[in-house]
């Protein structure tokens, strides 16, 4: 019974203070500043009386291990700088100074301490892998973030650079960026990523990537029935090809199928059995960038 009224009694106590202002008659809080972050554990308590000598005070659950306690900072003076060790996360603090009239003035004042820097646990493209600037890829951990900032180009010491502002904060987070590299093709760039919070930030290491901002180019194409199967037959060019795929639209379960994933000669002549009697096909080259070229939509046949 007894611990449910100190309980009660400190919550009115909070209550009680929350309707008073972060601003105060004449207790002046230079430091801690309200809402803010610190990266460190130390913080100063830098207070002032405006109405001559004071004792100071400063209230929290989260240091004091009896709730309700007033812990004095500086005993009768006009102006008081003392250092108090805080625990990682948020605390809500309340202060006050009594003068030597025995007035009483208060303050409130909430800050947090964020000393851990931004964790980067994954970039992508990885290094020396051929691509097209669409998809750069970051995966972090970050409960307070800010920005996310994409660095490439030809010269590491004048990158280029996007930022985001809207990748979301928590553990194992995923973030996107695209952009266009058509001005680096066939060239290699570095690029790296920056995470930052409100006062720290982390960079992953710096990797090489070849730009292939160019889709495959087409020469001839050709679909002909043959002996009751499809022939495909296309000539095109791609220094970085990966393959052609068809997807007939007529199958009872529609997904892209390899044709070729070689050119022999630039060339690319295979024959298949198609399932629906009077398929309707989409074709297209990829290459390993991620570039595709679109051959055929929509495409009927008659088998």
């Amino acid at each position: 019974m007894k611990r449910g009224l100190i309980i009660a009694g400190v919550c009115l106590f909070f209550l009680s203070l929350n309707l008073i202002s972060a601003s105060s008659d004449w207790l002046v809080i230079n430091s801690p500043l309200n809402e803010d972050i610190y990266d460190k554990m130390t913080v100063t308590f830098n207070l002032t009386s405006t109405s001559g000598n004071a004792d100071f005070y400063y209230f929290t659950e989260s240091l004091d291990k009896s709730p309700g306690k007033w812990v004095r900072l500086c005993k009768n003076n006009e102006s008081c700088i003392k250092e108090i060790r805080f625990t990682e996360g948020e605390h809500n603090i309340s202060i006050k100074a009594v003068n030597s009239s025995g007035d009483v003035d208060y303050a409130y004042v909430s800050f947090e301490i964020d000393t851990k820097k931004p964790k980067i646990i994954a970039t992508k493209p990885n290094s020396n892998s051929v691509f097209n600037g669409s998809g750069f890829f970051i995966k972090y951990t970050e409960d307070h973030l800010k920005i996310i900032t994409l660095y490439y180009g030809d010269e590491i010491e004048n990158p280029r650079n996007f930022t985001k502002t809207d990748c979301a904060p928590g553990k194992n987070k995923n973030c996107t960026f695209n952009v266009d590299l058509k001005q680096f093709h066939n060239k290699k760039i570095y690029y790296w990523f920056e995470v930052n919070n409100s006062v720290n930030s982390a960079k992953s290491k710096s990797t090489i990537i070849k730009v292939d901002a160019k889709r495959p180019v087409n020469y001839s194409q050709e679909i002909v029935e043959d002996a009751g199967k499809v022939r495909f037959i296309f000539e095109m060019f791609d220094d970085n090809f990966k393959g052609i795929y068809y997807l007939d639209k007529k199958d009872s379960n529609p997904r892209w199928i390899a044709l070729c994933s070689i050119l022999k000669f630039g060339r690319c002549d295979v024959k298949r059995n198609l399932k629906s009697g009077n398929p309707k096909l989409d074709v297209k080259a990829v290459d390993k960038a991620g570039n595709e070229l679109m051959i055929y939509e929509d495409e009927p046949i008659t088998i």
